[in-house]
């Protein structure tokens, strides 16, 4: 599931639980855990991690067995984005900086 589909039950939720959740849903926030990442022994599942994002740009996620003596399944996924790189010419020519009026000018009573 890519987490589009997925929603939650708030009827039954405390207040500060759900204002987070319409916090996440006023921003279109979407919450791409969708199996249970936390379990020790013969406990309840429980859903304790999240990876909210704004858009559906993550792969789907693995979730492999927890390491070392962690109850915490360990999440693995690739996060796909786009970086604009920006050339530019601009140089900054420190040797010319006028620092004695900088010094002035900073000599205040603040």
């Amino acid at each position: 599931m890519d987490g589009f589909g997925a929603t939650a039950r708030c009827s039954d939720l405390p207040e500060k639980e759900l204002k987070f959740v319409e916090t996440l849903r006023e921003n279109f926030f979407l919450q791409h855990v969708i199996e249970a990442t936390r379990q020790r022994g013969s406990d309840t599942l429980h859903t304790l991690d999240l990876i909210l994002t704004t858009d559906n740009c993550l792969s789907e996620i693995e979730y492999p067995s927890p390491l070392g003596m962690s109850d915490h399944s360990v999440l693995k996924f690739d996060y796909k984005f786009n970086v604009k790189k920006f050339k530019t010419d601009d140089k900054f020519q420190l040797d010319k900086g006028c620092y004695n009026q900088l010094i002035d000018y900073l000599d205040i009573n603040w």
